[in-house]
């Protein structure tokens, strides 16, 4: 054990939770990709065509079987065209200005009035909220009102345009209609061309190499054709035409149709012209599969993966599409968000998130769900998020979590420490009650992490204990239940197997139930004493259960105070040693491997009052001995065993009498020998009683603070360096603090 003296949590603290020391307040994200992840990754086609693929190479590549046709050959006819792009829905009023030429407005029948540059720049169409337009320059009307059905137009496209500031928008190409729309309405679409909605679609970066300018303008005009061929019949679908009265919306609902911008990209229009130059070289082609009957495809795409795209159904569910699979994606790119604990759980709707496990993972690396444990106006309660929900709630760039770290376990109950995991470390184990799963805790230098490893009941548990039940080397977990059975929890080294090994007849009434390896045989048995009767009931392990039977019947059956585990006689089986405060008298139950034979070992000249007795080898010479503090005079007496006998002398004598809790046994300066470390929960502070062979040498180990709120202490080794640590959990905040 290493020497310190700290006072202060951030100092202390060298394992917390599942994160070090310093970032308890945070929780930290990490992910890959940004957008949905089907189809064709952007960032992805600008990797392909830089490592000199086609745009033809890049578009087989993400859409799995797609081959390209041609628009008015094949299965690509049929469709709307003119397109319709819903740039506005159920709107009131929207202003408008014409650049560089006259335009045209029509109103129903009215298609009289004009507009030119420089005769206002405050032009609107307005409906009075019950069906009725009108045009306005200014507070002016223009023209005669009539139904929201209308359109804007003009003639020397593109160098005469439509501005509209609402929307920051220029339109240069076809015309702009006002539709009706629910409750009085309109909605504000743009009619044009396929290939000249294509020049305004602001999906890529201009500056990026051509094949995968090409590749989004054949991903592009697939959609496109998908969505003209899906609402072909538009006037006829009531609930499009309530909706957007659209084929497609001019957002990254569909796709982001920018308009004349895309094409004023750049000094003079340079990057634009690029973007068009795409366009027209790929003019009239689009991917088509035989699973759409040759028909465009619905060619979604994204920015970039975390490493490989996703099959749809994965993300949204519904049918498979054969050409939407999951694929590498050479462009794939990582995040990672930082949220305060406070702001992660009301974004998920929790009052305080315990943990947020991975549940397991799709072909493309991302998460097929989310189990989130948390709090709910004092509820604890549990849900299983998508990525998509977790996306959605938490505003991240995609639904690709690889990992949530940062957040604090449920608060813990039971304790229990050992090698669980067979890495020459030590663990803790620690009981929820509130879902009933069992964490596992581990850590090496200055981390420590916490995992679920198992999931019993929420209720009906009285003792947790550890030992290697099954001789396998790895230590397990053993949990008594109220209703008297022993569940062994057996550990593969990943996880906890729970199943019953015993059940007693008498559930109730049992004293001390202690581990330890009764008979020798290299697996550990456990010890059940019932005062009803002064009986000890031994459960050996077979390997895969216990099997139970009295090896001792005490002529006194009630009164027992201490009674520990220890192989007191230095023969390779523990024994049970007995302390009785009416006399002073320990008897020691030594095991022969099918009994326990009992005998007068010690008869103390001070009956009562000592407050903890622990076994321990404390002089190291292969036999178990026994440690009593007396808190009168705070001194530490030792019953050093002979083989036959205890031998009992004054080891230590604190300045301090009272107290002291826990108090507990472990090698902590790998000499061989036990010592004791003692806390002190008035100011927080260790005390390790160093064994000399002798005496013990006390000295200050070190402090926490706050003083109070630390439960589950155990000992063990736990980074794995030989001498034996101390770990606390602090229920304060739900932290670890090992030493």
């Amino acid at each position: 054990m290493r020497r310190f003296t700290v006072t202060t949590i951030a100092s202390l603290l060298l394992f917390v939770g599942a994160f070090p020391a310093g970032a308890a307040e945070q929780i930290t994200i990490e992910g890959g990709g940004w957008g949905h992840g089907i189809g064709m990754s952007q960032y992805g086609a600008k990797a392909l065509a830089e490592a000199g693929d086609s745009a033809e190479e890049i578009i087989k590549h993400f859409y799995t079987g797609a081959t390209l046709g041609t628009v008015g050959t094949g299965g690509l006819v049929g469709h709307a065209d003119p397109l319709r792009i819903g740039v506005a829905q159920n709107q009131t009023v929207i202003a408008f200005e014409p650049i560089g030429g006259a335009i045209s407005l029509c109103l129903g029948a009215d298609c009289t009035l004009g507009a030119t540059p420089g005769d206002g720049l405050d032009w609107s169409i307005q409906s009075d909220g019950a069906g009725t337009c009108q045009f306005f320059n200014g507070a002016t009307p223009v023209g005669v009102a009539g139904a929201c059905d209308g359109s804007i137009s003009w003639t020397g496209q593109p160098d005469v345009r439509v501005w509209v500031p609402i929307l920051n928008r220029t339109y240069a190409r076809g015309q702009i209609l006002i539709v009706p729309a629910p409750e009085g309405k309109f909605h504000l679409l743009v009619e044009l061309g396929l290939e000249e909605y294509l020049y305004g679609l602001g999906e890529m970066p201009s500056s990026w190499p051509s094949a995968a300018l090409q590749a989004q303008a054949i991903a592009g005009r697939s959609y496109a054709l998908y969505k003209a061929y899906k609402y072909k019949d538009l006037a006829a679908n009531v609930a499009r035409m309530d909706a957007c009265a659209c084929h497609l919306y001019a957002s990254t609902f569909d796709q982001k149709y920018i308009g004349w911008a895309k094409e004023a990209e750049g000094t003079d229009g340079y990057w634009g012209n690029i973007w068009r130059a795409a366009v027209d070289a790929t003019a009239g082609t689009a991917a088509v599969h035989t699973y759409s009957a040759g028909r465009a495809i619905e060619a979604y795409y994204h920015s970039s993966t975390g490493g490989a795209t996703e099959n749809n159904e994965d993300v949204w569910g519904g049918s498979a599409y054969p050409y939407l699979r999951s694929v590498d994606d050479p462009g794939f790119t990582l995040w990672t968000t930082v949220l305060d604990k406070a702001t992660f759980a009301s974004l998920l709707g929790y009052d305080q998130v315990f943990s947020a496990k991975i549940l397991g993972t799709f072909v493309s690396g991302s998460p097929d769900g989310i189990l989130v444990t948390g709090s709910k106006g004092g509820v604890i309660s549990s849900e299983t998020l998508t990525g998509n929900d977790m996306r959605t709630k938490l505003g991240l760039l995609s639904h690709n979590i690889k990992s949530i770290s940062g957040l604090l376990p449920p608060s813990f109950t039971y304790f229990a420490s050992g090698d669980f995991d067979d890495d020459g470390a030590d663990e803790v184990a620690a009981f929820a009650t509130i879902d009933g799963s069992i964490w596992l805790f581990n850590g090496e230098g200055s981390s420590m992490s916490g995992t679920a490893w198992a999931t019993v009941s929420k209720t009906g548990w009285a003792k947790l204990r550890s030992g290697d039940f099954n001789g396998d080397g790895i230590d397990d977990l053993a949990f008594y239940s109220t209703a008297g059975g022993w569940w062994i929890g057996v550990s593969n080294g990943t996880k906890f197997t729970f199943t019953k090994w015993a059940q007693y007849g008498t559930p109730s009434g049992w004293q001390t139930q202690i581990v330890g390896d009764f008979n020798g045989d290299g697996k550990d048995d456990i010890a059940n004493f019932h005062p009803s009767n002064g009986t000890w009931w031994v459960s050996k392990s077979t390997g895969t259960a216990l099997t139970t039977s009295l090896w001792a019947d005490f002529s006194t059956a009630s009164g027992w105070q201490s009674q520990l585990a220890g192989d007191f006689n230095g023969d390779g089986k523990d024994d049970i040693a007995n302390f009785h405060p009416s006399n002073g008298t320990w008897w020691v139950s030594k095991s022969t491997g099918t009994a326990l034979t009992t005998s007068l070992w010690a008869d103390f000249s001070t009956a009562s009052g000592w407050q903890s007795q622990l076994a321990g080898d404390f002089n190291g010479d292969g036999k178990d001995d026994i440690a009593n503090f007396h808190p009168s005079n705070g001194t530490w007496w030792v019953s050093k065993s002979t083989g036959t006998a205890l031998t009992t002398s004054l080891w230590a004598d604190f300045t301090t009498a009272s107290g002291w809790a826990p108090q507990m046994v472990g090698d902590f300066n790998d000499d061989g020998k036990d010592d004791i470390a003692q806390f002190h929960s008035s100011n927080g502070s260790w005390w390790v009683s160093k064994s000399l062979g002798a005496s013990f040498s006390t000295y200050l180990e070190g402090s926490v603070s706050p003083a109070t709120g630390w439960v589950g202490q155990t000992v063990g080794d736990f980074d794995g360096d030989g001498d034996d640590d101390l770990s606390n959990y602090y229920t304060g905040n739900q932290t670890w603090a090992i030493k």
